[in-house]
This record gives structure tokens, sequence and C-alpha cells, in this order.
């Protein structure tokens, strides 16, 4: 604020706040306004309300206010009515910790600053009987400011701002200084301090020179009651680095038993690996050795059509690993369906169940040949001449009819037949061999 021709208005008759202002060099004028200060707002909003108040009932060009309140979680603490209620804030107060909100308003005619300033404050417990205390009383709306120690022959001294009774010892409360105690003075303390110190020094040289002359005696005797302890010590020194080895070497152990472990599960998780290759691979075999010998590949099922109006699968392989349209598809129990279209990474397989499949079938055992269509969602229809000799619990494999799978491959067990157009056809439902559902990978035979 140098250099400004204006002085600063205090807006407060707090003669503290006057001499720390003027003691830092500013030319300062008085001017305490009358502001209500009864206000229903939280403390920390209260202190700042009521020094922006105090600011804006003063006119000038440089304005300074400022206010404090006292926070005992959440109640503001106002000025008290009378010394009763002085005492009651002391009581409440006493050992117990609270806030104290400092709100500063500053006008300037560049400039317009507001800040709140919130100290944590611990008052020792009050003792009943064996302190003096010091009633504060507000003189003023807007005087800050503590209590001060009363002087020789005078009573209680009120200063402005006081909401208080504040008992002797160091106190905690900003610009709060304690008054005279009925405790013992510190002077009194350190030389009692210092009486104590040298009557322990004196009686430990007395005792030293009356011990003096048994010095000899007393060591003649205690030497073979001592004689023992560095043997002992050395053992038990020499007990506790083996038990400090041993305990590294069980930390070594675990550490070691740990690093199997991990290979062990990780030689199992490739064990299992191995199986199920072994498995998929044995799988192929027996399809090649009982259905084709022309095994094209074993490609893993990663979709499937549940519509309900078609039955097909989608197979993770294509037309880069060797698969044409028009190649059959089984799995170890028997036929899957048909390749109907081809991409370079996957491959459509039409099941055997789908409404467009047309599969040459015959009974295993018997003579005759009929014509397997997809019944949705998991039957087959197949139709056979009068002549041909079909019962429930047949099994019907592939047959020539129409040369597009090899022959002999199993397809599915009758579940019963019927007559149909006048006798003229016999008609059996067929339940699959192969559960769609359950597929994880297939066999992709040669054309014929």
């Amino acid at each position: 604020m140098g250099g400004r021709e204006a002085p600063l208005i205090l807006a407060s008759g707090s003669p503290r706040r006057k001499a720390l202002l003027e003691a830092l060099g500013y030319p300062l004028r008085l001017a305490p306004p009358e502001v209500e200060e009864d206000l229903d707002l939280p403390p920390r909003e209260l202190a700042q309300a009521l020094a922006r108040r105090k600011g804006e009932r003063v006119e000038g060009q440089w304005v300074l206010a400022a206010d404090t309140v006292v926070d005992l979680e959440g109640e503001a603490l106002g000025k008290p009515r009378d010394r009763e209620e002085n005492r009651l804030f002391l009581r409440r107060l006493s050992g117990r910790a609270h806030l104290v909100h400092t709100a500063i308003y500053l006008r300037t005619p560049l400039d317009l600053v507001e800040e709140v300033h919130t100290a944590s404050v611990l008052l020792p417990p009050a003792k009943r009987g064996g302190d003096r205390l010091v009633c504060g009383k507000r003189r003023g709306a807007g005087q800050g400011g503590g209590l001060r120690r009363p002087g020789p022959g005078h009573g209680p001294h009120r200063e402005g701002g006081g909401r208080l009774l504040h008992r002797g010892g160091p106190s905690r409360l900003p610009g709060l200084r304690p008054p005279v105690g009925k405790g013992v003075p510190p002077v009194r303390e350190v030389a009692l301090r210092r009486a104590i110190f040298l009557l322990l020094l004196l009686l430990g040289l007395g005792l030293s020179a009356l011990t003096r002359p048994m010095a000899p005696r007393l060591a003649l005797t205690l030497s073979p009651l001592t004689a023992p302890l560095p043997a002992l010590g050395f053992r038990l020194g020499q007990n506790l680095k083996a038990s400090w080895s041993a305990l590294l070497n069980r930390q070594d152990l675990y550490a070691e038993n740990q690093a199997l472990k991990e290979k062990l599960a990780l030689l199992e998780g490739e064990n299992r690996r191995l199986a199920l290759e072994v498995a998929r691979l044995e799988r192929a075999l027996a399809v090649r050795k009982t259905q084709a010998p022309g095994l094209i590949a074993v490609a893993p099922v990663i979709g499937e059509d549940l519509s309900g109006l078609y039955r097909r699968l989608l197979l993770g392989m294509g037309e880069r690993d060797g698969l044409r349209v028009g190649m059959p598809v089984t799995a170890p129990q028997g036929l899957v369906g048909l390749i109907v279209e081809v991409e370079e990474r996957r491959a459509l397989v039409r099941t055997l169940v789908d409404p467009e499949s047309l599969i040459g079938v015959r009974p295993e055992k018997g003579l005759g040949r009929g014509i397997a269509r997809g019944a949705p969602p998991d039957r087959l229809l197949a139709e056979f001449p009068p002549s041909v000799k079909v019962a429930p619990g047949d099994l019907l494999v592939t047959g020539a009819p129409l040369g597009l799978f090899p022959d002999g491959i199993p397809v599915g067990r009758v579940e019963r037949v019927e007559r149909a157009l006048g006798g003229l056809k016999l008609r059996a439902w067929v339940r699959p061999l192969v559960d769609l559902s359950l597929l994880e990978e297939v066999m992709v035979l040669r054309p014929l």
C-alpha cells in the first residue's frame, strides 16, 4: 500500500489491531461501525459475513475489517451476556479441541480481498480451585483481541473481543496470554530439580566409598560364579548362528519349493494339452480306419446356427487349409454333414438335419436303399420302398444313391416306421448318432 495518499481505515475499535498495524508503519484512522451480529449462519460463514458487513458500512478508498468466531463442533459461541455465561463457555471449551475462524475484508481502489483463516485450538483441562479466571468482555462490534493478565492491585482486566473465560497456563488461542496462576513458578522448579540431582550424586559417592574396601574379597568370591558365563555366552552365540543359518536355508528351500511347484504346474498344463492332442489324433485315426481313408483335416467348430430354420455349423478352417465345397464332414460317432461354402479361413457345413440335406441311406444289416431328408430341429425323415425291411432300433448308414458320402458311415437309429401313400412307401423317423450341440471338432474327408 506504499505510495497511496489516503490513510488505511480500520473498521474496528480493537486497540490491539490498531497497535499491530501502526507497528508496521501504516497511517490509520479508526472507524468502528455498528452492525447486527446475531446471524443464523455456520461459524466460518458467520465470521466472513460479519467482516464483510463491517467493511461495507465504512466509506473510504482503503478499508480493513476483521472478525473472529469460536467454533465448537459447528456451534458459534457468541459474546457472553455475563460472567456466569463466561464460566459456562470455559467449562465447555476446557480440554476440548475447537476451531477459531478469523475473517478479513480489505477494500482498495483496485481490488477487494476476502479471506478466512482457521486455526485448531486445544485448551488444557480446567482444575477447580487452583486457577484464576479472567473475564473478557466485548466493548463494541468488530473489536477483536484477547485476554491479558491483570496488573498488580487491580481486578480482572477486560479487553475488547474476549468471549471466553481463560485459566492460567499456556494458551493456544491466538492473541490470548495466560493470567497469573497459583502453580509453582519456573525458577522454583529448576532449583528443586538441581537439589534432587545433587542429593543423588552425593548418595552415589557415599556408597562407592563404603564398598571400596570390600572390592577384592567380593571379586574373589564372585570369580568362580562368573567364570562359566563367557563359555555360556560363546555357546549361546554359536547356537544363534546355527539357528540363523538354518532359517536362511529354510528360506532357500521354500523359494526352491515354490519354483518347483510353478514348474510342475507348467508341466501339468503341457501334459493336459498333449493328452487332448493325443485324443484328437486318436479320433482322427478312428475315422480314417472306420469311415474313409481320405481324411483331409481335423477342424474346430467355432459357431452354430440355432435359428430353427437351418442347422449349420461354422468351422475354423477354410480354403487356405485345403477345404473345398462338397467335402463330407464326420465325427467319431457318425455323419455330420457336407461343406457348402468356403472362405479363406472359415467353412460352412450343412448338417444332416438341415431341411435342405439329402443323404442316401441303407439299413446296416439289411438290403435296400432310401433317401433321408433333414427334419429340424434334430431328426431325419427317411423314405424306403415297401420291400425294404426297416424296424425301430435299426442302424442306418450311408449308401450310394446320391453319391455324396463314402459308403458305410453311421447316420442314426430308427425310432418309428409308418407306411405312406397307401402303402407305396415306408417312412422312418431317425435320430442322428451325432449330437451337434456338443461338437468341438470334426473330420473333413476327401470328396468322392
